[in-house]
C-alpha cells in the first residue's frame, strides 16, 4: 500500500499528513511534501507492518503516538519502523527548527486461531440470484494461524478482504464425520466465495456434504407388528468454491471435494415379545434391512475472472 502526501488537498484524501509547525510560533501551517512517501508492507507475522518511509532524513529523533496514545522513540532503520499495533500512528520530528508531523494508519488482522464457527465473524445476510448467501467484509488482513478452521456447516458465503494470509489452515463446510440426524438427508455444503487483492501461504479448501442420516427406526412398541424396511437417507452434495484474486503467486491452494456418504438402511423385527412387562422386547426375527442411502456429488469450483467461471485447477 503506497501513499503520497502532496499538499493540503492531499492530506485530505490520504491516511497520511504531514504538518509543519514552527517552534516559536503557535500558529500550524501546512506545506507541499510530494517528496515524501510511505509503504505499509504486512509482514508474515499477525498484527505486524513494517512502515518504510522515503523523502525523509531517517537519522533524526522520531516519536511514534498510537490510538492508544502511547508515546514512543522510535529510530527509523534504514527509514523503516516495526508496528504491531492498528490504528492510527503519528509521527513527528523536528527539522531545520520545524515540528512536523506524518499521519499513518494501520489495519487490524482478523486472526483465525482454533476451531472458528462462521457465525463467529459476524456474517450479514444478502440475497444473490435468488439465494440466501453470507457476507464477511474485513477491512484489514484476514491471518489464519496454522492448523486453523473456519467452518461454515453449510452456509453459502462471501469472505471479502484485501489480503489472506495462511500457515497452513482449513475452510470447510462440515467438519470430518459431520451426519445428519436419522430419517434426513445430508445437507450440501453450499459455496464459499473468496475474494481478496493478493492470497499468501498454503490453505486447504475442504468442500465436503454431510453424511445423510440412516432409516429412522421408530418401533417402539411392545406388541406384534408388521416388518417395516427403512432406507437410509442420502449424502449431501460437497458444495463449490469459487476464487477472486489479483495475485496467487505467493499461495498454494489444495480442494479437497467429499460428498456425504448415504446413511445406513433399517429394519424392525416381526414380532416384539414382551415376557415381563420389565424388560426390552425380544424380536422373534429379524427381517432384512434397507438399503443405503445415495452419495452426494461433486460440485464445480471456479476461477472468477470478469465475473465468469473458469475451470480451477489448483491440485
Amino acid at each position: 500500500m503506497k501513499f503520497k502526501l502532496l499538499s493540503v488537498l492531499g492530506c485530505l484524501l490520504t491516511v497520511g499528513c504531514i504538518e509543519v509547525k514552527d517552534q516559536n510560533e503557535k500558529k500550524s501551517k501546512a506545506i507541499e511534501v510530494s517528496q515524501i512517501t510511505f509503504d505499509i508492507e504486512p509482514l508474515a507475522q499477525p498484527q505486524a507492518y513494517l512502515v518504510r518511509f522515503s523523502g525523509l532524513n531517517c537519522n533524526l529523533n522520531f516519536k511514534r503516538t498510537s490510538t492508544l496514545k502511547s508515546r514512543i522513540s522510535t529510530e527509523l532503520k534504514n527509514c523503516e519502523d516495526l508496528v504491531n499495533e492498528s490504528g492510527s500512528h503519528l509521527y513527528e520530528w523536528v527539522e531545520d527548527g520545524l515540528v512536523k508531523s506524518m499521519t499513518v494508519n494501520i489495519p487490524e488482522d482478523k486472526i483465525i486461531e482454533g476451531t472458528v464457527q462462521l457465525s463467529q465473524l459476524n456474517p450479514v445476510d444478502f440475497q444473490s440470484h435468488g439465494e440466501i448467501k453470507k457476507h464477511v467484509k474485513i477491512s484489514g488482513r484476514l491471518y489464519f494461524r496454522a492448523a486453523s478452521k473456519l467452518v461454515t456447516n453449510g452456509e453459502s458465503v462471501l469472505i471479502e478482504t484485501d489480503l489472506i494470509h495462511s500457515e497452513g489452515a482449513s475452510i470447510m463446510t462440515f467438519e470430518n464425520g459431520s451426519k445428519a440426524n436419522d430419517g434426513t438427508h445430508g445437507q450440501s455444503g453450499g459455496l464459499i466465495h473468496l475474494r481478496a487483492k493478493k492470497i499468501v501461504g498454503a490453505f486447504r479448501v475442504e468442500l465436503r456434504g454431510q453424511n445423510g442420516g440412516n432409516g429412522e427406526n421408530q418401533f417402539t412398541s411392545r406388541k406384534q407388528i408388521n416388518s417395516l424396511i427403512l432406507n437410509g437417507s442420502n449424502g449431501g452434495n460437497s458444495g463449490r468454491f469459487w476464487l477472486e484474486s489479483l495475485d496467487l503467486n505467493q499461495s498454494q491452494i489444495n480442494i479437497i471435494k467429499e460428498p456425504g456418504a448415504g446413511g445406513q438402511g433399517t429394519g424392525v423385527p416381526s414380532m416384539c415379545i414382551d415376557l415381563t412387562g420389565n424388560n426390552p422386547c425380544r424380536p422373534s426375527f429379524i427381517r432384512p434391512i434397507g438399503p443405503e442411502g445415495l452419495t452426494g456429488y461433486e460440485e464445480r469450483s471456479c476461477l472468477i475472472v470478469n465475473q465468469k467461471c473458469e475451470a480451477l485447477n489448483l491440485n
